[in-house]
């Protein structure tokens, strides 16, 4: 989460203007998804405000549709979904004593 915070400081307009730039936030994006795919058969039950179907609904997006997706949407969830998703993975860090 804090590379693709890194990455995106630069603005909107960088972001799409720059392919490399913002193929590479849709892949932190990817692993990230994957990770909290991951989790979710472990911990899932016991952090049920975390939004699991919101994140694995991306990530599949992301595996299947990678030439369909919307890098205004990409850029949506860079910005804003992140800063809401990041109390929950460092709870879960802190929970995992990481």
């Amino acid at each position: 989460m804090r590379t693709i915070e890194e990455w995106i400081v630069g603005g909107r307009e960088e972001f799409m203007n720059n392919e490399q730039l913002n193929t590479a936030v849709v892949r932190k994006l990817h692993e990230l998804t994957e990770s909290v795919q991951r989790l979710r058969p472990f911990c899932g039950d016991r952090y049920p405000d975390l939004p699991w179907a919101s994140v694995i609904s991306f990530r599949n997006v992301v595996v299947h549709d990678y030439l369909g997706l919307n890098l205004e949407k990409v850029w949506l969830i860079a910005t804003d979904d992140l800063l809401q998703l990041r109390p929950h993975i460092e709870r879960i860090a802190h929970d995992l004593g990481m």
